[in-house]
């Protein structure tokens, strides 16, 4: 095998490019032209900017994986100069836009055209051909190509197989039509096909197939050597097997602490459950009693009331028999009395009746009018008007007061109509404004952003929606601020940058669900959002002088802050300004002052709020200042509140004297005529009837006589009727009572009694008895009268008793339904069938029952069980595996130090790579840490419990990631300690071949002169070649490409480079300038000349052999002889 490694052989072994086509690449367009090669070491040569490199890129595209593709990397060109679209397009100048005054590319191709590249590569001793073709298309202005991958096994062309068709679909059905030519949709597929046929180890080879094109010098051996002459190895994949074991291990080990918190917060349920049990009991048992209270004092009283019946009914025979006796009296004294009136009538006493009738009528006329004349005058008075004293003042007191009424209704109304005014405006400011600032400022103090609340709620939609955390789509707002060294210039950057700084980010994983949500949703607000490529658009390097953009820091770590840098670079470079001069001068402009232009003619000032006012400010993530500025505005709208409150009370107070005084004019209104008031002519009357009886009654002494006589005997009759009444008052009472106890309380205290079963009424009664005895509320003398009273004191406090115990109950269930609440909190998933109610506690009992007795143990057993036989055996392998590629690289140098030792470096003298361990802590301590997860393995005790799984999750949650978060450390540290290459530096010892001592150290190519950088890098590059390509002698991959190396060194490291390749059997394909060819010529089969006409957009490809180039200048040199 390691003779193999530079055992020198012909042209026919391994795959070696035949030739290469090209079709519309770069400025190779509109035709095929065709790279002779033969097999063998070849020339591509031509002027700067003739298009060999783009014709070397075309292999590359071939061969190397797009994403490790640098184009014409050898010319220090940045790898965006050249694109494979450009190359597609025919991309080969550039022009000013007119309108954006920047370079736009100029294009031979549109969009209606594709592109072939295709290379041949036969192997002449397996007699095998493999063509590899791609074919690119750009179907959009701006996408990147579409690609067609295609491998076969015999000989294609372009012009042969590639041309004749409309359409890529008709493309492929062509091609698929042959049986001998295969169509792969992705370079991973193609690559591995065509690796597989032409024996090259992989993408590590096509890296250095890559590397090779452009290395000049090894800036850093031990880099080089790691990642192009060492084999990544299997560890990686036994980390992977590792990482995947322990995630079931870590799964069993959450399944055992997840039963045993679920056990820890069941057990305090279980417990309460019982108490809340004893409590229920007890409340039944008081509630029992309390029901009881009235039923048991209903039956004491009805034997009450029964016996007052009784009593009643015997009052009342004896009261009848009186009344009998008083009335048979009353009516002997009522024919008396008639006989007297009919004697005084005989005596001329039937005028004193007339007056003393008319008397009693005008008496209680005047206090009548006397009672309404007061009331008028003080209604007057409120009024500021005097009372009248004749039928014409009445008359214009009633005027006045229509006319009062009048102006009252109309000051009530515009009084009404204020404070409506006023009621409004307080809603306003108490509901938009006061509550709206409530709720900011609560919500800004949870936070540390200055975006306002409807804005949030808005996000929180969408974050919902689309499944994804609010930190995953940030407002622009929340990522920008403004340098506090340009404090000044805060206000005017608020309002230049606010709708932008309102706006969201939406990454493009989550653009699609956002629209859908966004679309389909009232969001009742504005929303502004930009979808976020995978790709950033980098910052303008060109900025106006005292850029906006200048005076703005972008939040260190944001996920988006190239896009930020990007678009506020092409959006807002807009010149800060000192002076109207300086403003009026700019394109695009802004002054501290808020004053901005734009466009050039569009200016625009908004002054709606203050430039320093901070309650509008959104940019930054510290909103101390803004919750300063919304309290202080805050306070400013309670005090305006204030004021409106009183302003509402002195109206309504104004409402209420407006409304009183109404009713007075109102009642004044009320009367129509001046009679209803004039008391005084009712006491003139008066006095002039009670004169006239004087009179008659002194002119008789039989009259008064006969009516002292009938005063006489209507007392008698009204001391009979009082003593009749009050019988029969008696009596009736008596009755209503009786009736009363009947028909309403024995009724309603038989009701109460029939509350109880009457078969378990007296047990009942004598408990509720004996739990009342040592109460002093039963104690008291219970009568009809006071036996509901005691009931009811009774009946409170056994109520207060109940309700102790309810509360108690209450107490416990709280404590239970909390404790139940805490476990479905805690298990959203399991507990999202449970309720928090008490009827839920069975089936929690059960599942305790079921956590203790079941899954905890299995669960126990499952983790000691993975922990034993996967995770802890797992570790071991990757122990072995790291020891195993430790040995595996140790090895592979041996065998590449055994090929470098057959080359000269110089005279005398050989190259080799000496490996040395690295010192590094961090590996030390890896090593350390997987040592320890499996010391002591002999020990069931010590092996397999939470400490030792603990041990492990340290290390392989690193290995793994870190809460979740693959950080670039993380990914470091584990490349670090893994990659057992990392385990290693390395550096080449030139050494004296006879005495193996050694001459010089090499870690890199840094330092040297341009000869050595180059003779050492063809070195250590063939050294790899070698190892890489020449593994297997039959089917090898022997083709390389060199671009403008061997042209630009010293002639001496040049054909050391040539011959060593030789040497290597390695077939070259050898890019250099036109003048250089002079060096290497006589190594090379054959030369591709190479050219393009003055504008640079049409190059031609011309082959020959060098046999033709040596007689092609022969006659050349002849012809300069004979002229």
């Amino acid at each position: 095998m390691q003779q193999q490694l530079l055992d020198v052989q012909g042209v026919d072994d391994g795959f070696r490019l035949e030739r290469a086509e090209v079709f519309n690449w770069g400025t190779f367009n509109g035709r095929v032209w065709t790279i002779v090669a033969n097999g063998e070491t070849t020339l591509m040569t031509g002027d700067v900017g003739s298009g060999k490199s783009s014709a070397g890129d075309a292999l590359q595209t071939l061969l190397v994986p797009p994403r490790r593709v640098a184009y014409n990397k050898a010319a220090d060109e940045a790898a965006r100069e050249r694109t494979v679209a450009s190359y597609v397009r025919g991309q080969y100048s550039n022009n000013i836009d007119e309108k954006t005054k920047k370079a736009k590319p100029v294009f031979l191709r549109g969009t209606n055209t594709y592109t072939t590249i295709l290379a041949v590569f036969r192997n002449r001793n397996l007699k095998e051909v493999v063509t590899l073709v791609q074919v690119l298309w750009v179907r959009n202005e701006g996408e990147p190509p579409q690609r067609l991958y295609v491998v076969s096994e015999k000989d294609l062309g372009i012009e042969s197989h590639f041309t004749g068709v409309e359409t890529i679909a008709e493309l492929k059905r062509r091609l698929d039509s042959d049986s001998a030519i295969h169509l792969h949709d992705s370079f991973e597929k193609y690559s591995k096909h065509f690796c597989r046929q032409m024996g090259i180890p992989g993408v590590q080879a096509l890296s250095l197939f890559c590397h090779t094109m452009s290395m000049k010098q090894v800036p850093n051996l031990t880099t080089f050597i790691r990642d192009f002459m060492l084999d990544v190895g299997n560890t990686p994949t036994v980390v992977d097997e590792v990482i995947e074991g322990f995630d079931s291990l870590s799964e069993a080990y959450e399944s055992v602490a997840k039963a045993q918190k679920k056990i820890e917060l069941l057990q305090p349920v279980d417990q309460e459950a019982i108490k809340f049990q004893e409590y229920l009991q007890t409340v039944v048992y008081r509630a029992k009693l309390l029901g009881a209270v009235r039923p048991y004092y209903a039956s004491l009283n009805i034997e009450l009331i029964e016996k007052r019946i009784e009593v009643l009914e015997s009052e009342n025979t004896r009261s009848r028999v009186k009344l009998s006796g008083l009335l048979a009296e009353s009516a002997h004294l009522k024919e008396k009395a008639e006989e007297i009136r009919n004697s005084i009538v005989d005596a001329g006493g039937g005028r004193i009746t007339a007056i003393e009738s008319e008397l009693e009528r005008l008496i209680l006329s005047k206090q009548q009018k006397i009672d309404a004349y007061a009331e008028f005058s003080k209604n007057c008075g409120s009024l500021g008007m005097v009372p009248p004293e004749t039928e014409t003042d009445f008359r214009e007191v009633r005027t006045n007061s229509t006319k009062i009424i009048a102006d009252f209704d109309q000051l009530k109304r515009k009084a009404e109509e204020c404070r409506i005014d006023l009621r409004v405006k307080q809603e306003k400011l108490r509901d938009e404004k006061i509550t709206g600032i409530d709720r900011e400022l609560d919500s800004l103090r949870k936070r540390r952003s200055n975006i306002p609340l409807k804005s949030l709620a808005i996000r929180q939609g969408i974050a919902n929606a689309v499944g994804a955390d609010v930190e995953r789509l940030p407002f622009v707002g929340e990522l920008l601020e403004v340098k506090e060294e340009e404090s000044a210039w805060e206000g005017a950057v608020e309002r230049i940058l606010h709708n932008f700084a309102l706006s969201i980010l939406v990454p493009e994983d989550l653009y699609r669900e956002a629209c859908l949500y966004i679309d389909k949703t009232h969001l009742a607000g504005r929303v502004v959002f930009y979808k976020i490529p995978r790709v950033h658009v980098t910052a303008s390097s060109r900025l106006v002088e005292k850029s906006l953009t200048n005076k703005i820091n972008i939040k260190s770590g944001a996920e988006f802050k190239g896009w930020l840098d990007g678009h506020l670079g092409k959006r807002f470079d807009i010149a800060c300004c000192d002076s109207i001069e300086e403003f009026r001068n700019q394109q695009d402009a802004v002054m501290k002052s808020g004053l901005s232009k734009t466009r050039g003619d569009r200016h625009e000032k908004d002054d709606r709020r203050h430039i320093d006012d901070r309650s509008t400010y959104v940019l930054g993530w510290n909103n101390q200042k803004k919750i300063d500025a919304l309290a202080q505005e805050l306070s400013r709208a309670k005090v305006e509140l204030a004021k409106i409150s009183d302003e509402i009370r002195k109206v309504e107070v104004e409402e209420d004297n407006y409304r009183e005084k109404r009713s007075v004019a109102g009642k004044i209104a009320d009367y129509d005529s001046f009679e209803r008031l004039d008391w005084k002519g009712d006491v003139k009357r008066i006095d002039d009837l009670t004169e006239e009886k004087r009179r008659i009654e002194e002119s008789s002494d039989r009259l008064r006589q006969l009516r002292e006589e009938l005063d006489s005997t209507n007392r008698l009759l009204d001391k009979n009727e009082g003593v009749r009444g009050g019988l029969r008052d008696e009596v009736v009472g008596n009755e209503k009572t009786i009736q009363m106890r009947r028909e309403e309380t024995l009724p309603e205290m038989h009701e109460l009694l029939s509350a109880i079963d009457e078969a378990g009424r007296s047990e009942l009664f004598t408990q509720l008895a004996k739990e009342i005895e040592r109460w002093e509320e039963s104690r008291k003398q219970i009568t009809i009268n006071t036996a509901t009273k005691i009931a009811g004191e009774i009946w409170k406090r056994m109520d207060d008793y109940r309700r102790a115990a309810e509360r108690s109950a209450d107490d416990s269930k709280g404590r239970l339904l909390k404790s139940i609440g805490k476990y479905r909190d805690s298990f959203p998933v399991e507990g999202q069938e449970i309720d928090i109610d008490v009827r839920s506690v069975p089936e929690l009992c059960r599942i305790l029952h079921s956590l203790v007795t079941e899954d905890l143990p299995k669960h126990q057993e499952r983790f000691r069980e993975l922990l034993r036989e996967h995770t802890i055996q797992g570790l071991v392998s990757l122990e072995e595996s790291l020891g195993r590629e430790k040995k595996n690289i140790e090895d592979r140098l041996s065998q590449i130090n055994w090929s470098l030792r057959k080359i000269d470096y110089v005279k005398g003298t050989y190259i080799e790579i000496a490996p040395k361990l690295v010192s590094d802590p961090e590996i030390r301590q890896f090593q350390a840490d997987l040592k320890t997860c499996f010391s002591n393995i002999l020990d069931e005790r010590t092996l397999y419990t939470e400490e030792k799984f603990l041990q492990v999750k340290q290390i392989v949650e690193r290995l793994k990631n870190r809460g979740g978060d693959f950080t670039s450390i993380d990914k470091e540290w584990r490349n670090k300690v893994t990659d057992v290459r990392q385990w290693f530096d390395f550096m080449a010892h030139e050494k004296f071949r006879e005495t193996n001592e050694v001459k010089c150290v090499y870690e890199g190519s840094s330092g040297r002169s341009g000869g050595q950088k180059e003779k050492l890098a063809y070195t250590i590059l063939a050294s790899a070649l070698a190892y890489q390509f020449g593994a297997e002698k039959a089917r090898s991959f022997r083709f390389v490409i060199v671009d403008e190396a061997f042209g630009r060194g010293s002639e001496e490291s040049a054909r050391f480079g040539m011959e060593l390749f030789e040497m290597l059997n390695l077939q070259l394909l050898v890019l250099t300038p036109l003048q250089k060819i002079n060096v290497i010529e006589k190594y090379i089969s054959s030369v591709n000349f190479v050219h393009n006409n003055a504008e640079g957009s049409c190059s031609v490809l011309r082959n020959m052999t060098i046999e033709e180039l040596n007689q092609e200048r022969l006659d050349q040199n002849t012809m300069r002889n004979v002229s």
